[in-house]
């Protein structure tokens, strides 16, 4: 009898053991995913990223030439005014 209950106790705790490994497993494949999730929308914020700094380089870009465009004209309306 004592040898029944004690293999019954190790078959509990076995089954326990495999109940907490179980969870354990859920647990490691809910982190990878929310890895994986945070991982992907890193590279997508990357990419958003590197889009508008793209952009405003081409904003300053059109900026410095209009600049030059106004100031040559403010050039020359001043170099006609000092004519007169």
């Amino acid at each position: 009898s004592q040898m029944g209950d004690r293999s019954e106790g190790w078959s509990k705790n076995a089954s326990h053991i495999q109940e907490e490994i179980s969870d354990i497993e859920k647990d490691i494949e809910g982190l990878t995913s929310d890895r994986d999730a945070q991982e992907k929308k890193k590279l997508e914020n990357q990419q958003q990223l590197n889009k508008w700094k793209q952009s405003l380089s081409a904003q300053v870009s059109t900026f410095q030439k209009l600049e030059q465009k106004y100031l040559g004209a403010v050039r020359e309306a001043q170099r006609k005014a000092d004519k007169r």
